[in-house]
């Protein structure tokens, strides 16, 4: 349980799902599941899966989804949200701020694709915005001044 959020750390960032990766990752988790049921190198991986720990593709692709609903709790000042389409935007507003890094000319990118916009396929902006600090924690207002 402890070898794939160790393995798959920043996996948001470079999981694509290609077999190179996958291959990596494998090797290193049938080492641990073999270490963890105390099974012997010759032991099939299969009667293993009984140690309840999912396969490893389908580890990095929940990852990536919860990394895609977490964009929802982002406020539109966030540079994250400010490299996504407008459609993310408060309102459909372009960005308050400009974005930290410039944006290719399209003529220069390969592909008019990149990772942080295959991770926000996996949500939509659409969904419920959850802002956590409408107010500053420590600004008290009427409604939050009990009388006791």
């Amino acid at each position: 349980m402890y070898i794939l959020p160790i393995i798959s750390y920043a996996s948001v960032v470079w999981w694509t799902g290609k077999k190179q990766h996958i291959g990596a990752i494998n090797k290193v988790q049938n080492r641990a599941l073999r270490l963890i049921c105390a099974a012997f190198r010759t032991t099939p991986i299969h009667a293993l899966k009984m140690a309840s720990i999912p396969p490893a593709n389908l580890f990095l692709d929940s990852t990536t989804k919860q990394a895609a609903i977490q964009f929802n709790k982002l406020s539109a000042n966030n540079p994250v949200i400010q490299q996504l389409p407008n459609r993310w935007q408060v309102n459909n507003n372009p960005p308050q701020l400009a974005p930290p890094l410039p944006s290719l000319p399209a003529s220069q990118c390969k592909s008019n694709t990149t990772q942080l916009l295959q991770v926000a396929k996996n949500t939509s902006p659409l969904n419920e915005r959850i802002f956590p600090f409408l107010l500053p924690p420590w600004r008290h207002t009427l409604e939050t001044d009990y009388v006791y």
